[in-house]
């Protein structure tokens, strides 16, 4: 056999053995993703095994909706910092509530809005507690009534 046509030989088998290593790399099956279970210590949320605390959005489902987010509450070391979403149980995410965490607290502004998107009430929150002017809205936006709360409770 020619020197040439081993050459040619080798190199076919070299590329058969890269096309099979390719397919089978692309045809392999998708192994689930490891289920990580998070839960709550001295207050902060921790994966369970390592303890690590959980950093970003954490995504709550609705009960029983698989795929349809209920809230969204982002975390800094395993503490509430930040935007907190509520939705409305439809696909597309209708927002049904928005507030901010500092320190795990609920703190400032408090919106929540009808179904049809416009808002149904509207005030702040002091150490997760109503406080100052709570205004209240109609479905077409027109002011409803307003209240004065104290710490969380009616100041009158």
């Amino acid at each position: 056999m020619s020197e040439n046509r081993v050459s040619w030989i080798f190199l076919a088998t070299a590329l058969l053995a890269v096309a099979w290593g390719v397919w089978l790399k692309l045809n392999e099956p998708k192994r689930p993703e490891p289920k990580v279970e998070w839960v709550r210590v001295d207050g902060k949320l921790v994966e369970k095994e390592t303890l690590e605390p959980f950093q970003g959005v954490q995504s709550i489902p609705f009960e029983g909706a698989p795929g349809m987010v209920q809230w969204d509450y982002t975390y800094v070391d395993g503490v509430r910092q930040g935007s907190a979403i509520e939705y409305y149980p439809s696909p597309n995410k209708k927002v049904k509530s928005r507030s901010t965490y500092i320190d795990g607290v609920e703190q400032g502004e408090l919106i929540r809005y009808h179904s049809n998107g416009v808002v149904m009430s509207k005030g702040t929150a002091v150490d997760g507690l109503l406080d100052g002017v709570i205004s209240f809205y109609q479905e077409d936006g027109t002011v409803l009534e307003r209240r004065v709360y104290d710490r969380g409770a009616p100041a009158f």
